[in-house]
């Protein structure tokens, strides 16, 4: 997946789990600038932007999730992980974050990703790509 799709279906991911949730959409807000710097390809502005945000408001799970994303985007799949980890921990369930560490793992056939894997597919059991994403990993 290029880093262009990448991004859009995180962000795709994380506008379904807010409806999902019967959450409305915010008001313009830093992530929407954050968005632009991203789609502009401003990875190092972006996550400049992200830091500042996370420093005020550290237990954001959207901000990490979003720092992981752009981590990825720019090559740094440890620190992505960890970022994803660290959004994981402050909200257990929340799917983009999950799919986002999914997807870096997975890319690196890394045997860590079953356990997401299992957990993306009890969360949503329709996922069919979570499903074939194991299914292939299960076979080797």
């Amino acid at each position: 997946m290029n880093p262009t799709s990448f991004i859009a279906f995180i962000f795709a991911a994380t506008a379904v789990v807010a409806l999902a949730q019967g959450t409305k959409p915010a008001p313009a807000s830093p992530a929407d600038n954050i968005q632009s710097l991203v789609a502009s390809q401003q990875y190092d502005a972006a996550l400049a932007r992200i830091a500042s945000a996370l420093r005020a408001n550290p237990n954001e799970v959207k901000l990490w999730t979003m720092n992981g994303i752009v981590l990825a985007m720019k090559g740094n799949n440890h620190e992505a992980i960890a970022a994803f980890d660290r959004a994981l921990d402050i909200s257990p369930g929340y799917l983009a974050a999950l799919k986002g560490e999914v997807q870096i793992l997975f890319a690196a056939s890394d045997k860590r990703v079953i356990p997401l894997l299992e957990k993306l597919i009890l969360a949503d059991p329709g996922d069919q790509t979570a499903q074939e994403m194991l299914a292939l990993l299960n076979k080797h």
